[in-house]
């Protein structure tokens, strides 16, 4: 009778005990739940005497080791993180029974924060992704990528909208392949649709569909869409447009196969970093313009400088592209290509201030002539230091012929006192000059080219940069300078 009222006695201070998402219950050493909470009830139904690790943490077999009987054997209480079949979250705290092989297990539901917490990581390496990343199809498939690990998604795909097509063709996808993308690439943008794409469009809006079935019910004229949707599972769709330009540029759509797959939270962040995107991909694109408008400019610097030394028509863009590939061997990202590239094109543009005649003469220069040439370094460096270059083009171009021993001109610096890009272009601009021809000599060939540099490691060019520009030929088994034009 005693033991009857003490049990009565602990069930009332229990369940007193209990507020909010707190669950408390009593587990045996057999694993056996004996007592459950309200809160647990509510959430799992009657659980009595069945085993808890297969209820509450949806496994077919107790872990090795047992957290619970460590509890109850060393008769001192401890705490874990725990995980239930419904992908629920705790942070579990059990306390031993003295004397009666029990233990008595608080359970804190930590969902929402654990949710948060992973979305919150998420958002962060997007970030990173959008601050590093320059190719934006590359920032897109990242996206989707990373929205797939938040564990609330089973399908990301983002789609870009053709605007004269009427069209939104996807570009970027994580999640199984399916007949559902399939019908989206094929499927024109109808304005007059009430589809949560189209809504998404035309609206300028997040559109969220908690439960697909519920939302379309009775809606004939999205009975196939609905219907293609939940053949594959998803339930729930949330659907974000991109903007650029004050225009809807395209849409980040989440598929989940959860209904009311996001927290309102989770949807505030999922705006927001939509917004970032956005914002990313226009910075992207003005860039991309503005590379173009340099493209153009620094071609159209480099067939002037040309025009004035027909004999070394096409030095610069050999160079270039020579100056890419090995950069390429170097493991440059792609925006140091470009630079390298750019440096390549207008090395040589101070020669617009040398006279043709002694550009163009056939015989051996004088010192005076000479060192009238010498000073093109410093007459492209005073060219371009006025130009507003995302890579340092000025300063290559004062140094692209200074070597590493300090024998080079105009300041003979030495070391690391020159720029990578510098010994780079020191590297391709002798390779290029000894393969073609010159009016006081004809080309001596590739073999007498990769002989200079390879004798001169070390003392006149940078080692790395020589392994680099001889692997190059090597691999690609270059035999001539043309391949570069």
């Amino acid at each position: 009778m005693e033991n009857l009222e003490k049990e009565k006695l602990r069930q009332v201070l229990l369940d007193a005990l209990a507020f909010g998402n707190v669950g408390i219950d009593i587990v045996g050493l057999d694993h056996k739940i004996l007592y459950q909470n309200q809160f647990l009830q509510d959430r799992y139904g009657d659980l009595s005497g069945k085993l808890c690790y297969k209820e509450l943490r949806g496994l077919e077999k107790p872990c090795e080791p047992c957290f619970l009987a460590e509890v109850i054997e060393n008769n001192h209480p401890a705490m874990y993180e725990g995980r239930d079949s419904q992908e629920r979250t705790y942070q579990v705290i059990a306390f031993p029974i003295p004397d009666e092989k029990k233990a008595i297990e608080v359970l804190l539901d930590t969902t929402k924060q654990t949710r948060m917490r992973n979305c919150l990581e998420i958002v962060g390496q997007i970030h990173r992704v959008l601050t590093r990343e320059k190719n934006e199809l590359k920032v897109f498939q990242s996206v989707c990528d990373l929205l797939l690990k938040t564990g609330r998604v089973e399908l990301a795909w983002i789609g870009l909208v053709e605007k004269e097509a009427l069209k939104i063709s996807p570009v970027a996808r994580a999640g199984p392949e399916n007949d559902y993308l399939t019908f989206v690439k094929s499927a024109q943008i109808d304005y007059a649709s009430g589809g949560p794409v189209n809504n998404a469009l035309t609206k300028r809006q997040p559109v969220l569909i908690r439960d697909i079935a519920a939302q379309y019910n009775g809606d004939s004229g999205l009975k196939n869409l609905k219907n293609r949707i939940l053949d594959m599972g998803y339930v729930s769709l949330y659907v974000l447009p991109m903007y650029a330009d004050g225009e809807v540029m395209g849409i980040i759509n989440l598929c989940s196969k959860r209904k009311d797959a996001f927290s309102q939270e989770e949807i505030e962040l999922l705006e927001g970093i939509t917004q970032d995107i956005s914002l990313a991909v226009r910075g992207l694109r003005a860039e991309r313009r503005s590379i173009v408008l340099i493209d153009q400019a620094v071609s159209a610097i480099s067939v002037m400088t040309e025009l004035r030394d027909p004999y070394t028509s096409g030095h610069e863009r050999r160079v270039a592209n020579i100056c890419r590939a090995i950069g390429e061997k170097l493991g440059f990202s792609e925006d140091q290509l470009e630079g390298i590239r750019i440096m390549g094109f207008l090395h040589d543009i101070g020669k617009i201030a040398i006279p043709s005649e002694i550009l163009n003469k056939p015989g051996k220069l004088s010192e005076i002539e000479f060192n009238l040439v010498k000073n093109h370094p410093e007459i492209g460096y005073e060219i371009l230091k006025k130009l507003d270059f995302p890579w340092p083009v000025a300063a290559v171009a004062r140094q692209h012929h200074e070597r590493i021993n300090g024998s080079g001109y105009l300041y003979g610096i030495k070391g690391r006192e020159i720029l990578l890009e510098a010994k780079i272009l020191a590297v391709a601009d002798v390779i290029e000059a000894i393969c073609s021809h010159r009016p006081y000599r004809p080309a001596l060939g590739v073999a007498k080219a990769l002989e200079e540099i390879i004798n001169n490691k070390g003392i006149l060019y940078e080692p790395i940069v020589v392994d680099a520009c001889v692997r190059l030929f090597q691999e690609e088994k270059i035999t001539n300078i043309d391949y570069f034009s």
